[in-house]
């Protein structure tokens, strides 16, 4: 059985260029527009693994991450958060509310296939020294 992944992105061309990657690899994807139609859809369906953007309306990304690390149903979840370039800010952040790795934009589609897989296969957090 293939892996799922979870993309959580208010652009859908970055959702489109994440889903081909990913499915093209053998992977399950499910997309959603913004953090609220995202927690929405992890409180009926199961993932293992999510790749969620910071800066979306309605709910952002790091309210998303704290809400899910918060709920002992689905905390456990890798979770790679999307940045822009030159936000260590958000960096920061993310590692402390508990995301698993970080990929920035623009990405090219090995990096994230490699954080996926990587994560799928150990499990370890793939921050640097930030």
């Amino acid at each position: 059985m293939s892996k799922s992944v979870f993309i959580v992105d208010d652009s859908p061309t970055v959702r489109k260029l994440l889903s081909l990657t990913l499915k093209f690899r053998g992977y399950n994807v499910i997309g959603a527009a913004n953090g609220k139609d995202a927690w929405g859809i992890l409180q009926k369906d199961k993932f293992d693994i999510a790749v969620i953007d910071i800066i979306m309306p309605i709910m952002d990304g790091m309210e998303l991450l704290s809400k899910i690390k918060d709920d002992d149903r689905i905390n456990s979840i890798p979770i790679i958060i999307l940045v822009a370039e030159g936000d260590e800010k958000s960096i920061r952040k993310g590692k402390e509310l508990g995301a698993d790795s970080y990929l920035v934009k623009p990405f090219q589609p090995d990096e994230l296939l490699a954080k996926v897989e990587s994560l799928l296969k150990t499990g370890e957090k793939l921050y640097d020294n930030r």
